[in-house]
């Protein structure tokens, strides 16, 4: 009978820790989801905040996106140069780890 209580005890300790650890795994992706989350409005904030943005890039036709610091460039710009200019601004932006730049010359 002891072996038996012995056997469901460790049994119970067994579930309750993979509950427990399933749990704080799942806490924790949470967490950084919505860290990221918060890092990807913030670096959009600056894109658009920005003085090559708010100066030079004002009259084009430019749509921010970001995901996972992966900032992605839409619309259109009437250079070369200013998509090019985009492109370097957002580079230079701490948090960015990568510009995808679709814009198109109009």
């Amino acid at each position: 009978m002891k072996a038996l209580n012995r056997f469901i005890f460790k049994v119970v300790s067994i579930v309750f820790l993979a509950f427990g650890i399933y749990f704080i795994s799942d806490l924790f992706l949470t967490t950084m989801n919505l860290y990221a989350s918060k890092m990807d409005e913030q670096i959009e904030t600056m894109v658009k905040d920005s003085f090559v943005f708010r100066n030079y890039l004002k009259n084009d036709d430019i749509e921010v996106s970001t995901k996972n610091g992966v900032v992605t460039l839409t619309g259109t710009v009437k250079r070369e140069m200013n998509k090019y200019l985009a492109q370097k601004a957002v580079e230079e932006l701490g948090g960015v780890k990568k510009v995808d730049n679709f814009l198109k010359i109009k």
